[in-house]
């Protein structure tokens, strides 16, 4: 990320407004030489467009960068609140995720744990699952990044998701290392 923007960033003009979802995008931003004029902890991207809305006159326009498979929340936020945006889709993800690949990963390492960092990873992963290996996964501690990651995975668990009140990698990651550290004890 902080390799493509660094050169260009400096480009933006200062009336445009930039906008964040969440602290760490903030950081690589302004670690890149950049301003962040408006950041926002929100639980999904739908929660940070509804409060960003709220702040804007619907004479604004929006440029919204974002991966080609993105949901379009976002989007309808801001048409239903009649303000123009603009979306470019920058990439697509590209996604190695191979059904013996899974199976070898489950079998092989038997693991206590999951992380799952994306709703969209979260789908793919089980999609490429067979009904044996789905049985294994139900009992296997999951973790997800936020609630919409937890709504694709709760059919696939007899147990709890864990994860943090808001999406933050370092929140998950200690979370994680909680339970590692309980595992071990008991």
């Amino acid at each position: 990320f902080n390799t493509y923007i660094k050169d260009d960033i400096i480009n933006i003009p200062y009336k445009t407004k930039i906008a964040v979802f969440g602290p760490e995008s903030a950081l690589q931003v302004i670690d890149s030489g950049g301003r962040v004029d408006f950041m926002q902890k929100a639980k999904n991207a739908s929660e940070f467009a509804t409060k960003l809305v709220r702040l804007l006159d619907n004479s604004v326009k929006i440029a919204y960068p974002t991966s080609l498979v993105a949901d379009r929340y976002m989007e309808d936020i801001f048409s239903e609140a009649n303000i123009e945006i603009i979306r470019q889709n920058i990439y697509i993800p590209n996604s190695l995720l191979d059904a013996n690949k899974i199976k070898e990963m489950i079998y092989n390492s038997d693991p206590d744990s999951i992380v799952f960092l994306s709703a969209g990873s979260a789908k793919s992963f089980m999609n490429n699952c067979s009904e044996t290996l789905l049985n294994k996964i139900r009992n296997i501690k999951l973790f997800a990044i936020g609630p919409k990651t937890v709504a694709v995975l709760e059919e696939f668990t007899n147990l709890d998701i864990s994860m943090p009140v808001s999406p933050n990698i370092k929140i998950l990651s200690n979370m994680i290392y909680d339970f590692a550290i309980n595992i071990k004890r008991g």
